[in-house]
């Protein structure tokens, strides 16, 4: 009686060929949304999600892209912001991710679509990376992502760079523009756009009718405020 008890046990316990081959299907999914194909099962920073084709068109608009312009795509995926920005506006492509996997679809893809030629595609990590030559730069991370890597957009880019970002904002940088891309299973979707200001803060000295000033001005993104003042004159601000 025993033997027939576990018998019936251990049949219970093993799945059937079909379940087990279900459940692989499933971890291999999760694993190459969310897994680095590094050998080390490292996991990303942010899971691999493709950008619906409507979003990437919205997004596009919004950047208002012309032939001069070099769009850098952080967290490419499978290139296809940056694909569809070069076929239609014929702009130069950069992607940067770092799985090795998606830059290889990347660059397939680009092959595919014979714009491989106007494409570059590079496995790096964003925080490293040289896109110092941007003029319009497509984000669709996450918002501890977005606001950890906005020093370094203040940083390397140049005044006039237009950023935009899928649904995550950057926290008190307030954007010059909101579109509202639908709502989906998660809720409400938004694409946020700005304008990277120039750098005005500082001391600026000058001369005026034989009148010394300093100028002393601080600035948080758009918004500046200071003081100016001159040798018969108090600080007075503005």
């Amino acid at each position: 009686m025993k033997k027939a008890v576990l018998i019936v046990v251990a049949a219970l316990l093993i799945p059937c060929p079909s379940l087990l081959f279900g459940i692989q299907d499933v971890f291999d999914t999760w694993q190459d949304k969310h897994l680095l194909s590094d050998g080390k099962n490292t996991i990303l920073d942010v899971p691999y999600v493709q950008t619906e084709s409507y979003i990437v068109q919205e997004m596009l608009s919004l950047l208002d892209l012309q032939g001069s312009d070099v769009l850098y795509d952080l967290g490419c995926g499978d290139g296809r912001i940056v694909i569809e920005a070069v076929k239609k506006k014929g702009v130069r492509g950069v992607g940067i991710d770092i799985d090795p996997r998606r830059i290889a679809e990347s660059r397939a893809n680009a092959n595919a679509a014979r714009v491989d030629d106007r494409t570059l595609f590079l496995q790096q990590d964003l925080f490293i990376s040289d896109f110092g030559d941007a003029t319009a730069l497509t984000l669709f991370l996450l918002p501890e992502l977005n606001l950890r890597l906005r020093p370094k957009l203040f940083r390397d880019l140049k005044p006039g760079t237009r950023i935009v970002s899928h649904n995550f904002n950057m926290g008190d940088w307030e954007p010059d523009r909101t579109a509202f891309a639908g709502v989906w299973e998660d809720g409400p979707r938004y694409i946020y756009f700005w304008v990277l200001p120039a750098n005005i803060s500082g001391r600026w000295q000058g001369s005026y009718k034989n009148d010394e000033w300093m100028l002393t001005i601080r600035q948080r993104f758009r918004r500046s405020m200071g003081a100016c003042s001159s040798t018969d004159r108090p600080s007075s601000p503005f």
